[in-house]
C-alpha cells in the first residue's frame, strides 16, 4: 500500500503515485500502463537510509520472488527498473534507522531510452536496442568502492516471459554460441562488478539493456573494436 500521490521535487515531468519512508516496509499492487506488457519501475531515494526493493509474484497461497531487485545505499539515488509481466507486487523494506524518502511510479516500456550503438549512464536504468544486428560492445563503470553493480540483456523473445532464470531464447544462445566460435572468444550478455570496473558485453539481437547498481554512478556502453 502507498500514500497519497504527490510530485518529487526536481521530477516535475509527471506524478509519483507510491510514496514511502523509513517508518515502515511497503508493498505495492503493480499497476500496469499497458496490460500484460512489461513497464518500467521509476524509483527515487532521497536521505542517508537505506532500501532494499524487490518484486514478488503473488498467486493463490504461493508467493515467490521475481525481478526486480534493487539494494540502495546511503544518499541520494535514482532508477529505472525492467518490471516483467509475471511481477505483481513490488516490496520496499528500510533497513536501519536513517531517515530516507522515496517515490514511484511505473511507466509504459516504450518510455525505455533507444540504445542507438552508445550511450551514457549516471544512474540504474533500461534502454531499448532496435538494431537486431550481432555486436559486442566495451562497457566502463565508474562506481564507488564496494558499490555493486550488474549490466544485462533481455531479448525480444523473453520480454512476455518470467524471467525467473534465463533473459535469451534458445534461437538467441545458438546467436552467441555461433559467433564465439567466428570470433574465438567467450561472449556473455550480462556483466557485475563492484566499484571502477568493465567488460564486453554481446548483444545478439534486439531487445532490453538494464543496468543496475547501487547507487549512482556513471556507466557507457560504446561498440568494440575486434
Amino acid at each position: 500500500m502507498g500514500a497519497d500521490a504527490r510530485v518529487v521535487p526536481g521530477f516535475p515531468e509527471g506524478e509519483f503515485v507510491h510514496t514511502g519512508d523509513h517508518s515502515r516496509n511497503y508493498r505495492i499492487a503493480v499497476e500496469r500502463p499497458e496490460a500484460g506488457r512489461p513497464a518500467l519501475l521509476h524509483v527515487v531515494k532521497r536521505g542517508e537510509g537505506e532500501f532494499v526493493l524487490h518484486g514478488q509474484e503473488r498467486g493463490v497461497g504461493a508467493t515467490r520472488d521475481a525481478p526486480p531487485n534493487l539494494y540502495s545505499v546511503q544518499g541520494d539515488c535514482e532508477a529505472r527498473l525492467l518490471l516483467p509481466v509475471n511481477t505483481t507486487h513490488v516490496k520496499v523494506q528500510s533497513k536501519g534507522d536513517e531517515p530516507l524518502s522515496w517515490s514511484m511510479r511505473m511507466l509504459p516500456l516504450g518510455e525505455a531510452a533507444v540504445f542507438a550503438g552508445e550511450h551514457l549512464g549516471e544512474c540504474s536504468d533500461v534502454l531499448y536496442r532496435f538494431d537486431a544486428v550481432p555486436g559486442l560492445f566495451e562497457v566502463e563503470v565508474d562506481a564507488e568502492d564496494g558499490w555493486d553493480w550488474q549490466l544485462s540483456f533481455v531479448c525480444d523473445h523473453q520480454l512476455g516471459g518470467s524471467l525467473y532464470v534465463d533473459s535469451l531464447c534458445w534461437k538467441c544462445r545458438e546467436i552467441t554460441v555461433r559467433e564465439a566460435e567466428r570470433m574465438g572468444t567467450d561472449l556473455k550478455d550480462w556483466l557485475e562488478g563492484t566499484g571502477e570496473d568493465g567488460g564486453r558485453f554481446f548483444l545478439p539481437t534486439s531487445g532490453l539493456i538494464t543496468f543496475v547498481s547501487e547507487g549512482n554512478c556513471q556507466w557507457s556502453v560504446r561498440a568494440a573494436r575486434l
